[in-house]
């Protein structure tokens, strides 16, 4: 099997990679727009994808993708951006190592037209290799300049057809530095090495334009405007030559940026579609998501042990599976992403076991005993604070907390109740929650299943039994929090 027919059948890309093939294979799929929420891992897939289609893979390879990233740009002009965009592709070239000193022979055929059309930047650099006289030479020049042009204008007004007029002006134009449909030197050199190795290895040379999600606003229009202003060139259809140019992106992000500068009214739809041939392509792939979590978490370090996450989870009985369901919830609905937990989780994480917490100045419990106070202290790295992980909680509808995330509620609910009984003092266990208070059914030994667990409502007139439902589930985490918070674990 080679690389290619792993990547393809792997479960964990097989969903977005087939997808992905046959939007990239459609015909006259030219402009790309591949679009995905921010962090959800676009730039890793691309990255692996053209990776294994590069050209030295085995028969099958049609692409050869050349990435660049606006991000780190500066900009203050187009002429900015055109250089800029310029030295990423050059420097992307180099980084694959490809060969700018063997330079066909077409360009010193060439040469003589290049001169011919730019004589006036060329006489004067001539004069001034002449010794001694070259000085005088050019100032005669200098003077004489514009009586030339009018005679050579004049001279030659008649003898000039209609298409030579046009011809001239267009490029004179394109020559203009930073013109937006710029087409000098480097950008002839850029298309002509891609069009000699696209002949060579018969591959389609892909430019990859990424991370543009992450610019300044006004700075992703400009960049977006270089490329677009060339869509209807006479010269190619892509600039610079590529065969595919292929934005990535959060669409989503670009709508509400764009309504933001240019006003609720501004038609967006009429903006964008100039940056793709057929489709957008929307890249969502959740069994990714969840397996990258999943890793993540289980390989997270414990300093005080020297020991794995699982590894702890599983000496002590517990359950890990509300941290990874949380970090689900919260990438799913656009809470966090999968860069940011990558990003929060490559240190270990220091959990002192064999120590006692003072919760709440109220009583104090043995870490050990609760694996979720670790979990929700690791989802607290995650997102930055307790008070904006609170806030993303309260932001969450409680029907969109799953029913795996309930099924491990038992550390939580085991917590809360000791808190209670400690707290208040008295014989029977009490939950309270936003005033409304709860007793958990005893004789069911607090079993994790939420099928099993049941709750008596204290009413001053009818007990009756109630069932544990998502909204108490959530609130109850959150009541957890908030004591984590004031704990100042």
């Amino acid at each position: 099997m080679t690389a290619i027919d792993s990547f393809e059948n792997s479960g964990l890309y097989a969903r977005p990679y087939s997808k992905w093939l046959q939007h990239l294979e459609k015909q006259n799929n030219t402009r790309i727009i591949f679009s995905g929420r921010f962090g959800s891992g676009k730039t890793t897939f691309l990255a692996h994808y053209f990776h294994l289609h590069r050209p030295s893979t085995p028969p099958g390879a049609r692409y050869r993708a050349f990435s660049i990233s606006p991000v780190h740009y500066s900009i203050s002009s187009n002429e900015d951006i055109i250089k800029y965009i310029k030295y990423d592709i050059l420097i992307s070239f180099l980084k694959q190592k490809i060969d700018f000193n063997h330079i066909d022979v077409s360009y010193v055929s060439k040469a003589i037209p290049f001169a011919g059309k730019n004589i006036k930047k060329f006489i004067p650099l001539l004069l001034r290799m002449i010794p001694k006289v070259g000085k005088e030479l050019k100032d005669i020049y200098t003077e004489t300049e514009k009586l030339v042009e009018k005679f050579i204008e004049f001279s030659k007004q008649d003898a000039k057809e209609e298409a030579d007029v046009l011809s001239e002006f267009m490029g004179e134009v394109e020559s203009e530095e930073g013109a937006l449909f710029g087409s000098d030197l480097v950008v002839s050199l850029i298309q002509k090495k891609l069009s000699s190795l696209k002949e060579e290895s018969k591959k389609e040379n892909v430019l990859i334009i990424d991370d543009l999600d992450r610019l300044d606003p006004d700075h992703v229009f400009r960049i977006l405007n270089v490329f677009s202003a060339h869509i209807h060139s006479w010269e190619a259809e892509n600039k610079f030559g590529f065969d595919k140019i292929i934005i990535v992106c959060d669409v989503e992000n670009l709508r509400n940026i764009f309504k933001a500068k240019f006003g609720g009214q501004a038609d967006f739809n009429g903006y964008i579609d100039k940056f793709y041939s057929t489709e957008i392509f929307n890249f969502e792939n959740t069994d990714l998501l969840r397996d990258t979590i999943g890793k993540a978490i289980g390989n997270i370090q414990i300093d005080i042990r020297s020991i794995r996450w699982d590894t702890y989870v599983k000496e002590i009985d517990g359950d890990k599976r509300i941290l990874f369901d949380l970090c689900d919830l919260l990438v799913e609905k656009r809470r966090i992403n999968l860069r940011t937990i990558f990003s929060r989780l490559q240190e270990s994480i220091d959990i002192v076991t064999n120590e006692s917490l003072n919760i709440n100045n109220s009583f104090n419990i043995q870490p050990s005993k609760y694996p979720t106070l670790f979990q929700i202290m690791i989802l607290k790295r995650i997102v930055g604070d307790y008070d904006y992980l609170i806030e993303l909680l309260h932001r969450i509808p409680a029907k969109h907390f799953t029913i795996n995330s309930m099924n491990y509620h038992g550390n939580i609910f085991l917590f809360m109740l000791e808190y209670q009984k400690t707290f208040f003092k008295k014989g029977r266990i009490i939950v309270d929650l936003n005033g409304k208070k709860f007793k958990l059914d005893a004789t069911k030994e607090f079993d994790r299943d939420i099928k099993q667990l049941k709750i008596s409502i204290l009413d001053d007139s009818l007990a009756t039994q109630y069932n544990y439902t998502k909204e108490e589930f959530k609130e109850l985490l959150i009541e957890f929090i908030v004591l984590l918070k004031h704990s100042e674990v």
